[in-house]
């Protein structure tokens, strides 16, 4: 749905948005079926024995898994809103500008850095991000944050965090944290 949401940040970020999702998505894939041959990635939880389960089990599992997820995620989605009103009523404009214009590498890192606890929702998301670009963020920051935020947020998180062990999640948020940062640093090359 972000994909839609994305336009309104324009054509170009939409679009490289798309395709570098796509992209990580299919390198990371590769690598988490390269790394689960050589060891045990994945929790017990998941094995081809609870693909059996009657279809009402996996209706009770998915019910109670939403409600456990919402609970946790919940908090996190106010904390996001104040954050997002304090920044916009307190960071002085000119402070933005010098941090993700005037120096475009450090700004793609901070848009990624940004994009974890700042990334609630994609369409809630949109206002802040059209606000920091009319600030002077770059669209390599842009790309940065929307790469990272989404793959980041608490609610993905939560659910990767039940499917594969603790030293996987690492080196997911290590992979997310490149393919964000690349992401940027290119898109800032060529726009």
């Amino acid at each position: 749905m972000f994909f839609f949401y994305s336009f309104a940040l324009g054509a170009d970020i939409a679009f490289l948005r798309l395709f570098v999702t796509v992209f990580a998505g299919y390198i990371g894939g590769a690598m988490m079926k390269m790394l689960s041959k050589k060891s045990d990635a994945f929790k017990a939880y998941y094995t081809d024995e609870n693909a059996k389960q009657t279809d009402i089990k996996k209706y009770k599992l998915a019910l109670k898994t939403m409600l456990k997820t919402t609970q946790k995620t919940f908090p996190y989605l106010i904390i996001g809103m104040a954050l997002t009103a304090l920044f916009e009523k307190f960071i002085p404009k000119d402070v933005f500008a010098d941090i993700f214009a005037n120096n475009a590498g450090l700004g793609v890192l901070f848009g990624s850095v940004l994009g974890v606890p700042l990334y609630f929702c994609g369409g809630g998301s949109i206002p802040l991000i059209l606000s920091w670009m009319n600030n002077g963020m770059s669209m390599g920051s842009v790309m940065a944050f929307v790469i990272a935020g989404p793959a980041t947020k608490i609610n993905n998180i939560t659910a990767i965090a039940a499917m594969i062990k603790k030293k996987y999640l690492l080196y997911y948020f290590l992979f997310i944290a490149f393919f964000s940062i690349m992401a940027g640093l290119i898109t800032d090359l060529f726009f």
